[in-house]
């Protein structure tokens, strides 16, 4: 992967993933070099020669640095698309959309019927659930689209019914919540007796109940945040599609961060809701994929290290799908701010630690070299299990890293032996905690104490519970609530009830489980303990505090950064992965600057 970046000097600065290739291509160059320093690898040349290296990595490039600011030319756009977007009569609901929602609302509408297929992308926040809502209703209106599904997060299917259906439409609806395979063959049945509008029910159901669905024949189907069963493979995602394709006249797919990682992530969107326009899996990966191959120590394997074509690659998916950010919409919103980088030195039981985890990856990589070599030989199934489960190993590996990273008492609260007695083994019983969470909480105890709510979240449940302890220790003596993946959908609506509403409780701690669809507008410090794996999931989380509804001005967000350790790789990561979403979907400057007047006209 290419990100491109104009430097401070007339100079051009690329990062990108290792690879044959890129560096023949540089090394034709007359004026490109390469820096390799404990801050910053990547390829410099003179920014005269950008011509030349757009013609060998055309369709290759992602732009940190917008193009036109390198270049002075004016973008590609789609500018005149969005003019040509028909208007509707869009009905009258409980509440009147904003402008730009009723140009989302048309760009939905148009695309249904011109294209049989929609997604809205719109920034976290700017109401994509009220967009669909409007739709649905028009559709139902206009087509005698009646029955409507809504898919959603378990979690989120009562908000989906209170804060959007009720808070919008006069549109009747039914949640799902019935485990038993009885009482929910009752609320099918109530669903269809009563002619109720809208069944809202969370992914995992399609895989218990997808003849009732089907025989139900929705019209309409609002998938809210897609990406989670938009994936390659996976059963949910196979049935889906097969519901969609047998008996959905209007799929809707919601999602403010439909590139998580990789372009695949389109690919699957796309082939979910059944539209052949990306053609099948092999020809987009040959398309769209760069790959290499590589040997190590005489075993050949082929690797991803870019994307290519990527002009064309929006070229075809911009049609169906509608992104703004803030910056194109009217509606004052609250800015979130640069991130606050909050970096804090490992202790020494942290680095003792560090020794020790490096001693046994360094022991296993040698074992999965030699049970690969011995697998190679003799194609031995017993030698197979034990390969695998060092690999397991190697893997858990980085969450022992991240552990470390955060605090050592995390070890010793770990259900796996090997965290406890094998890793853990030498911290000291009087340990407190680290320095990373020493400032986190002081963090908060300058936040809570100025009277404002705060957001924390972490990877880990482990993490969630430790910090709730921390907190509520006489040093510190902050309430606070917690939000995790094993809590009931009554004790999660509870838990963000309390936060939102009481005075008592300021501080509300959450793993990702959090991150998507919840509407939690007056918390605007949000704290980040660990990093994601994903950007899409900072944006997600960030995306909590910053509603439509929210009266805030601004959003602080930090990162908390162990040094020398794991957090610092997947800062690097996650900015990356920004890069190449922004360059997939978002909208250049003659894009941005239409769809400002369109969306608020």
């Amino acid at each position: 992967m290419l990100v491109v970046k104009k430097l401070n000097n007339e100079k051009i600065g690329v990062f990108c993933n290792y690879s044959d290739s890129y560096i023949k291509r540089f090394h034709e160059m007359e004026t490109a070099y390469f820096v390799n320093n404990d801050s910053v690898k990547l390829w410099i040349f003179n920014i005269k020669e950008f011509k030349v290296f757009e013609e060998k990595f055309k369709g290759e490039i992602l732009y940190s640095t917008p193009k036109f600011a390198i270049t002075g030319e004016e973008p590609e756009s789609f500018s005149s698309f969005y003019k040509s977007i028909k208007k509707y009569d869009i009905p009258h609901l409980k509440l009147e959309p904003f402008n730009y929602q009723k140009f989302g609302i048309n760009f939905m509408i148009d695309r249904l019927y011109n294209k049989g297929f929609v997604l809205n992308s719109d920034d976290v926040g700017l109401g994509k659930t009220a967009q669909s809502l409007f739709v649905a209703k028009y559709l139902q209106q206009n087509e005698n689209a009646e029955r409507i599904l809504v898919v959603c997060k378990k979690d989120l299917k009562t908000q989906w019914k209170e804060e959007g259906i009720e808070k919008f439409t006069n549109l009747s609806s039914i949640i799902l919540k019935s485990i038993t395979k009885e009482k929910r063959k009752e609320i099918y049945k109530e669903y269809l007796d009563t002619n109720t509008n809208i069944l809202i029910v969370n992914y995992e159901l399609i895989l218990f109940d997808f003849e009732e669905l089907k025989e139900m024949k929705f019209d309409t189907i609002i998938i809210d945040e897609v990406h989670k069963i938009a994936q390659r493979t996976g059963e949910k995602k196979k049935l889906f599609k097969k519901l969609i394709k047998e008996s959905v006249r209007f799929p809707i797919f919601l999602t403010g961060t439909p590139v998580q990682s990789k372009p695949e992530d389109l690919f699957a969107i796309f082939d979910l809701a059944n539209m052949k326009t990306l053609g099948k899996w092999k020809d987009f990966n040959q398309k769209y994929i760069r790959e290499e191959f590589r040997r190590v120590k005489n075993r050949s394997y082929k690797t991803k290290v870019g994307i290519k074509n990527i002009d064309e690659l929006q070229r075809i998916v911009k049609p169906f799908l509608i992104r703004r950010t803030v910056l194109e919409v009217d509606k004052d919103m609250p800015e979130i701010l640069p991130p606050k980088i909050m970096k804090s030195p490992l202790d020494s039981t942290q680095m003792e630690i560090t020794d020790t985890i490096d001693e046994i990856n360094k022991k296993l990589m040698k074992e999965i070299d030699s049970l690969e070599k011995k697998y190679e030989d003799k194609k031995d199934n017993n030698v197979f299990l034990e390969l695998e489960q060092k690999k397991g190993m190697a893997k858990g590996l980085g969450a022992a890293k991240q552990a470390l990273a955060n605090d050592p008492n995390l070890f010793k609260m770990s259900t796996s032996k090997f965290m406890r007695f094998v890793i853990g083994k030498n911290i000291p019983d009087d340990y407190f905690c680290s320095p990373k969470t020493t400032l986190t909480c002081n963090q908060v105890d300058d936040i809570v104490s100025d009277g404002k709510k705060v957001i924390i979240f972490s990877k880990y449940k482990t993490s969630v519970m430790f910090l709730q302890k921390i907190l509520k220790d006489k040093k510190y003596n902050i309430p606070s609530v917690i939000y995790h993946g094993e809590l009931n959908d009554e004790e999660r609506d509870a838990v963000i009830k309390k936060f939102r509403f009481s005075n008592d409780i300021n501080t509300l701690i959450g793993t990702d489980a959090m991150a998507e669809g919840l509407n939690i507008p007056e918390g605007n410090y949000i704290i980040h303990y660990d990093l994601p794996f994903h950007n899409s999931t900072m944006i997600q989380r960030n995306g909590r505090a910053r509603r439509a509804n929210s009266t805030k001005k601004h959003i602080f967000v930090h990162y908390m950064i162990s040094k020398n350790s794991i957090d610092e790789q997947m800062l690097l990561k996650i900015r990356k992965q920004n890069n190449l979403a922004s360059n997939l979907i978002d909208a250049n400057k003659n894009e941005r600057k239409v769809l400002k007047e369109v969306s608020n006209s």
